[in-house]
């Protein structure tokens, strides 16, 4: 029986994917199932294109491409996901994180250096980690900080953890379930500096037309935003309003948003509780010139 070589390969499954719908994703996809299919790099793909698979590697990688044809995220297939150039675990408990939460990552490095936060401990609470891609990063970024990890899900902090202990973060990271519902964990006694969090946010009756990487994949607890979307949201700021700030002089709370959620989010935080005193509201856009996270600001005059 002949096999393909590394570019039929390719070839064949940019094919399958494209006409199951997967779109420009499909080139990206081919490579990453194949790439792990023969154990290879990237690099190994181009260096090599006429290498002949053998009948494991041809099996396999029939095996992920079945997967992907139906629809299967391709970090869900290969158990990983790379997140701000770092590896991190996902199953079916959290959901996938995308790139474009990189920019909630952005926005909260930006504020750090402007609050000297890169220079001195801060204490970083992550409101439904998830897999605690966006609490990790921070910490590794952030080498002076700890951080609490929240979450509804005991499945999902379990992710975060083990996520933590592969990063070398364990003794920096404490995970707790909780509810946002139940208001913020009672975290270091001035109050956290920095508040993240990319809450639920597609509208309920939405979820069912989501393209089925998402609906299919990733946990309705970490998609349903409730009745318009905004109900974490609202939540999230009524405890940042409200949480003790005591000698803090510089907090901040940044939120990824979805798609035309701007402005509601940026309205429901200029009327929440004391947020006007001192407190600015922005708005960070994606790659894409979306905008995909705010982020409210708070600074006291010494």
């Amino acid at each position: 029986m002949a096999y393909e070589t590394i570019e039929q390969a390719l070839r064949r499954l940019r094919q399958a994917f494209a006409a199951a719908g997967i779109g420009d994703e499909a080139p990206g996809d081919a490579r990453r199932l194949l790439a792990s299919a023969l154990k290879a790099s990237p690099a190994d793909l181009i260096r090599d294109p006429a290498r002949v698979l053998t009948p494991i590697e041809s099996a396999c990688l029939a095996a992920y491409a079945a997967r992907r044809v139906a629809r299967e995220p391709v970090s869900r297939i290969l158990g990983e996901r790379e997140f701000y150039g770092r590896p991190f675990a996902v199953t079916p408990a959290v959901l996938d994180p995308r790139a474009d939460t990189e920019t909630l990552i952005d926005a909260a490095l930006v504020t750090a250096r402007e609050f000297g936060w890169d220079q001195c401990p801060i204490t970083i609470l992550d409101i439904g980690t998830g897999s605690g891609a966006i609490i990790c990063t921070l910490l590794a970024e952030l080498p002076l900080a700890t951080g609490v990890a929240i979450d509804i899900s005991t499945d999902a902090l379990a992710v975060a953890r083990a996520n933590a202990a592969s990063l070398g973060l364990s003794n920096r990271m404490t995970c707790e379930r909780r509810d946002i519902f139940a208001g913020f964990p009672p975290g270091p006694a001035t109050g956290f500096n920095l508040v993240v969090s990319n809450p639920p946010y597609i509208v309920s009756a939405e979820i069912a037309q989501l393209d089925p990487e998402v609906a299919a994949y990733d946990p309705i607890l970490a998609l349903d935003g409730g009745s318009d979307g905004l109900k974490f949201y609202r939540a999230i700021l009524e405890c940042w309003a409200s949480a003790p700030t005591l000698k803090l002089k510089q907090r901040a709370l940044i939120m990824e948003l979805g798609a035309g959620q701007s402005h509601a989010v940026v309205e429901i935080a200029a009327r929440t509780g004391n947020l006007k005193t001192a407190t600015s509201i922005q708005t960070h856009r994606d790659l894409s010139g979306h905008e995909r996270c705010v982020a409210v600001r708070t600074q006291l005059d010494s």
